[in-house]
């Protein structure tokens, strides 16, 4: 196998431009290998890759089962091998996807298997893995991604398929970014026997290796920079450096984010850059909540640039409460936030109650929204007493069934999941960890599902106060 594996782009054979580490990973023969690779290292890029190239190696035997977190990583992923398979085989591999339907905790999800057809008849297959009996049927080997962020640490998925690979001889790789030490990812890689192949690639590897890092403005930047500008210290550890963080705990569980999931959907929006919605001639809080008999109660968490903005809103449905609209915006500007969405949801909604980040850049916002709507709106300043206090409610209110979630909702259910606390003697403090599925949110959906319980605590004496110019 050539170091760098050649493609067949645009009518000419290029070379794939592979870094040392992912060379190593893709010319190691170990039955089970395990990579622990920080953030934008190139895992799926070079997972794909990997799949497709041992499908096509007569030195290897059997199918290929790519098993990701989410649908949304299983699809990637598939994308990126289909591109492989094409590239390198120069014939358009027939591809197929088939819908299941899983029972996990009670709920029913479905999720689709996208399959490639290599020239030699062996197939790629990439499948969501949250439920691990979706994977007990296939005779295959196995790649892992992002191992560690499975629910359960991951011990049930590896008691489910492994004895599958490993009876038959086959292959099984684990690829991920660390979470703490009471993870199956973690015990991999401690490798006590020495029976694995463990690579681990920080960021200091990646960058010696070829990977280039680049700053707010898309320019070449070191990494002392780049750790500067990601500013977020815990964070750092954990994704670039690919520390286990033993001493944090997340502090919603996987088993109560499970628990909130329901079979039902929401008014979704995802903006970018004032673009996407018009609330002059769009109004989807008419359109999917004025038919709601439930006290409406909502939570803005405020950001412009580095981070989301997220709006959520809840219905109180006897004692629980129901997530009924997210609105995730993207760089946009406060005024279209404000006027576009908040107040256009305050306007519409006229017994809805709200609260709002007014830390920072927030605090005129929120300002100008008290005072348009009263006792309606409260804004709330992200000390670390408040947000200790908006995260200790936003635990129980999961861990007492409070919240529902659509089950299809797995950017909230990660979102949740990244809070962590860490406790130093008498103190409880709270870090926010990146989302895995979404790296521009550091738990601000989550904080905005806080504001929108600490809404619910609200008492105002008047319904609707007219506007202000």
């Amino acid at each position: 196998m050539t170091a760098a594996p050649v493609q067949q782009l645009a009518g000419a054979p290029v070379a794939i431009p592979l870094r040392g580490y992912q060379r190593e990973s893709i010319e190691d023969r170990k039955h089970v290998q395990v990579e622990k690779w920080c953030r934008q290292s190139g895992k799926d890029f070079t997972t794909s890759l990997k799949a497709v190239l041992r499908g096509l190696d007569k030195r290897h035997r059997g199918d290929w089962l790519i098993g990701s977190l989410t649908q949304r990583q299983a699809d990637l992923t598939h994308e990126k091998a289909a591109m492989h398979a094409r590239a390198i085989t120069e014939v358009m591999c027939p591809e197929s996807e088939e819908e299941f339907e899983a029972n996990i905790g009670g709920k029913y999800f479905r999720f689709v298997a996208r399959t490639i057809v290599l020239p030699n008849g062996r197939k790629i297959i990439s499948l969501p893995g949250r439920d691990p009996d979706s994977w007990a049927g296939y005779t295959a080997n196995i790649i892992i991604t992002e191992f560690a962020l499975f629910p359960g640490g991951g011990e049930k998925h590896w008691r489910t398929m492994t004895p599958i690979a490993f009876t038959n001889g086959l292959d099984v790789y684990a690829i991920s970014t660390p979470r703490s030490k009471d993870t199956r990812f973690y015990k991999l890689c401690q490798n006590k026997k020495g029976r694995y192949s463990v690579r681990v690639v920080d960021i200091h590897r990646a960058v010696r290796d070829g990977l280039i890092l680049r700053d707010e403005d898309g320019e070449p930047c070191g990494v002392e920079e780049f750790k500067e500008i990601y500013d977020d210290p815990v964070g750092w550890e954990r994704e670039y450096l690919v520390r286990e963080t033993d001493d944090l705990d997340a502090l919603i569980r996987w088993p109560d984010v499970e628990a909130a999931y329901e079979a039902y959907d929401i008014a979704l929006l995802d903006l970018k850059d004032d673009r996407g919605y018009d609330s002059k001639t769009e109004n989807v809080f008419a359109a999917r909540l004025l038919s709601c008999t439930g006290r409406l109660t909502c939570g803005w968490d405020v950001a412009r640039r580095r981070d989301l903005s997220t709006f959520w809103i809840n219905e109180q449905v006897g004692k629980r409460q129901w997530l009924r609209a997210l609105v995730i915006m993207r760089r946009c500007s406060f005024q279209f936030q404000r006027e576009g969405m908040i107040e256009q949801a305050m306007d519409t909604l006229r017994g809805m109650v709200g609260c709002g980040d007014s830390t920072g850049l927030g605090i005129e916002s929120n300002e100008r929204l008290e005072k348009k709507y009263g006792l309606r709106w409260r804004g709330v300043t992200f000390t670390g007493g408040s947000k200790l206090a908006l995260a200790s409610r936003l635990q129980t209110t999961y861990q007492d069934g409070g919240q529902a979630i659509p089950q299809s909702a797995e950017i909230v259910a990660y979102d949740l999941h990244a809070l962590q606390k860490e406790t130093r003697g008498d103190k409880i403090l709270i870090h926010e960890m990146q989302n895995a599925l979404e790296p521009d949110s550091h738990c601000d959906i989550a904080y905005a599902n806080a504001l929108a319980l600490e809404a619910a605590q609200l008492q105002f004496a008047r319904p609707y106060c007219t506007t202000w110019n």
